[in-house]
């Protein structure tokens, strides 16, 4: 039997093992003795940090710390932070993930609440939650072409971005940081955020290399000014190298880094004053490679010799849009009933959560900020105002159903005193997305040519067809074992295009 069968790949991107760790954080602490007692406590923040996330034996170990973080005013009247970390190991069951996927970790505070027992001690219960994913490249093989045995196939070129490799790294930017002269010295370390943005990715024979900045934020009280906080800002600079299976220089990529830890000390520089900073960030950088290109694909197939099986499956294509970068701002009133806030020394910024949808033929990325104001009221006390700020994004899409990748940061936060004693918060978020439309097609993936069952031509010499208003000729070729390009030679068609009314004179075949 002269047949052949063609096919050609359909690739995507899955997430093949989903699990999340509930870790719950409940301690008991007492002051050391050479920490001031508390006198009012302002905020009491939990931050998850992962040291490590290792796959073994169908199951991922991560371990961790949770890092508690209290600020206060001690009953001398000046600000105090105390920070208390609570190491964690816990494990989770991956049995459908292999040695060979990317597994990705990401931790978050779901919530945290604190009682003061007394001055020297406190309670703290909260709750965070590692989320695990293992993601590789997933392929689907579809009947590009077929030829012989009579058999005629309904082909389209569609244009997909087929993922060629996925992988993740892990890797630590250390830095010795020195506090501007400018600035004051430091006296306690209140917090540290760290936000990474890629630049540029550039793909070379099975590798990525990877550029970009990371903005660390030091929040601190300064040893001349015990009421007030200051912020640094550093930026340092990543170059990484991400090993993959498959990359090219003209493929596409999706890159992506985030911060799963951060470790610091503080020590005095030459002249004996505390301005430096040894810093570590622990992050993971991954990547994923797609090559966008025509590809042929057959939605059905008959034959004209002999009776057939066609193997058909809803697939999912992907096809990358369009890439962007841009940026939200978001503003929110923060005020306290019955107080008048006459300053602020400090804004700090955390937990972003975001989300995508598509709505009236948008894209649409919603979430929000949590932001917090440490304040003194004119009646001299001093307090924190902690909310989240939401923000939302859009942008006009033309394709009905998308996936979006993104990566939302804070690029810049500000803060304003209002005559009427509120203060008015500005923050302005960068995005960076990539965009795919993504398409769920019936496509053949097989195709079985029944040798034994052959069948009859047709008895007719001639057949007249009065198609229905706006009838495919390939459904009409295939009803009545004939083919497109007779069907459409023999009537001097263009294409399907039939007139209302026509006759059509159906060959024999």
């Amino acid at each position: 039997m002269d047949f052949s069968l063609s096919k050609s790949d359909i690739s995507n991107i899955m997430n093949v093992c989903d699990s999340n760790i509930s870790q719950s954080v409940d301690s008991d602490i007492t002051l050391p003795e050479y920490v001031d007692d508390i006198d009012c406590v302002l905020s009491c923040a939990l931050t998850p940090q992962i040291d490590s996330a290792v796959f073994s034996d169908g199951r991922v170990t991560v371990e961790g710390r949770a890092t508690v973080r209290l600020l206060y005013t001690s009953q001398k009247g000046t600000l105090n932070c105390f920070e208390n970390e609570i190491p964690f190991s816990r494990f989770a069951d991956m049995q459908n993930a292999t040695e060979t996927d990317c597994i990705s970790a990401l931790a978050s505070t779901q919530y945290v609440n604190c009682r003061l027992v007394n001055p020297r001690r406190f309670d703290v219960h909260g709750n965070i939650v590692v989320s695990l994913k293992a993601l590789r490249v997933h392929n689907e093989q579809v009947v590009s072409s077929a030829q012989g045995c009579g058999i005629q196939t309904l082909k389209r070129t569609i244009t997909v971005s087929n993922a060629k490799a996925i992988n993740e790294k892990s890797f630590s930017l250390s830095e010795v940081l020195e506090i501007n002269g400018d600035l004051p010295s430091i006296a306690q370390i209140v917090g540290i955020n760290a936000s990474p943005s890629v630049t540029d990715t550039k793909l070379i024979s099975g590798k990525a290399l990877i550029k970009g900045d990371m903005d660390i934020d030091v929040f601190f009280i300064p040893d001349n000014q015990p009421n007030s906080i200051e912020k640094a800002r550093f930026t340092l600079p990543i170059s990484q190298i991400v090993e993959l299976d498959s990359a090219d220089e003209g493929d596409s990529s999706v890159s992506e880094i985030s911060v799963s830890c951060i470790n610091h000390t503080v020590r005095a520089d030459s002249g004996g004053s505390i301005r430096l900073i040894d810093i570590s960030v622990g992050a993971r950088a991954r990547v994923s490679v797609f090559k966008t290109e025509e590809t042929e694909v057959v939605f059905d197939a008959y034959s004209t010799e002999f009776e057939i099986d066609n193997e058909t499956r809803r697939i999912e294509t992907r096809c990358l849009k369009e890439r962007f970068t841009d940026s939200c701002l978001c503003r929110c009133p923060f005020s306290v009933s019955g107080k008048e806030i006459n300053a602020v020394t400090s804004l700090m910024t955390r937990d972003i959560v975001s989300e995508c949808s598509r709505r009236d033929g948008k894209l649409v990325i919603s979430g929000s900020v949590r932001a917090g104001l440490t304040v003194g009221f004119s009646n001299g006390e001093k307090g924190y105002i902690e909310k989240p700020i939401e923000f939302e994004y859009s942008r006009p899409v033309d394709c009905e159903e998308i996936i979006c990748e993104k990566s939302v940061r804070v690029n810049a936060s500000s803060f304003v005193l209002n005559s009427n004693g509120n203060a008015d918060v500005r923050v302005e978020t960068e995005i960076t997305g990539w965009i795919f439309e993504k398409r769920c097609l019936p496509l053949v993936t097989d195709i079985c040519v029944k040798e034994e069952n052959k069948k009859s031509p047709c008895p007719a010499a001639l057949t007249l067809y009065y198609p229905d208003k706006c009838e495919p000729v390939w459904e009409i070729a295939k009803k009545y074992n004939t083919t497109v390009s007779a069907i459409t030679r023999e009537n001097q068609l263009s294409d399907d295009e039939i007139s209302p009314g026509a006759m059509l004179i159906l060959p024999r075949m």
